[in-house]
C-alpha cells in the first residue's frame, strides 16, 4: 500500500462526488512521443482497480511521484529515439524526438 503522508486517513469522501476514496496505488499511464509508460500512482482513489474511473485526489508527495515518473518516461523516450538514430540523424529521418508528453489517468 502507498505511504500515507502526514497521517491522513486511509479513506475519505471525494470532494467532487462524495464517493468514498481509498488510499492506495493505481496504475496510470504517461504518453510521451507516442509511447505509453505505466506506473503506480499513490493517492486516494474511488476505485483502485477500474482503469476508467480516474476520480481521486493527490497531495504534494503524490505529485512528486507523478513528476518523477514523467521525467523517467521522458528519459526513456529520448534514449529510445537516440538508439534509433544510428546512421541517419533523427532530423534527417523527420523524427522529432523532442515531442511533448502527456499524462493520462491523473
Amino acid at each position: 500500500m502507498a505511504k500515507n503522508p502526514r497521517n491522513y486517513p486511509d479513506t475519505m469522501p471525494s470532494a467532487e462526488s462524495g464517493r468514498l476514496m481509498t488510499r492506495g496505488e493505481k496504475e496510470v499511464s504517461i504518453k510521451i512521443e507516442g509511447k505509453t509508460y505505466n506506473y503506480l500512482q499513490p493517492g486516494w482513489w474511488c476505485s483502485l482497480t477500474d482503469p476508467h474511473d480516474m476520480e481521486g485526489q493527490l497531495v504534494d508527495e503524490d505529485n512528486l511521484v507523478a513528476e518523477m515518473e514523467r521525467r523517467v518516461a521522458k528519459f526513456k523516450a529520448d534514449n529510445d529515439c537516440a538508439s534509433r538514430s544510428n546512421e541517419a540523424s533523427a532530423y534527417d529521418r523527420g523524427d522529432d524526438c523532442r515531442g511533448k508528453g502527456s499524462i493520462t489517468g491523473i
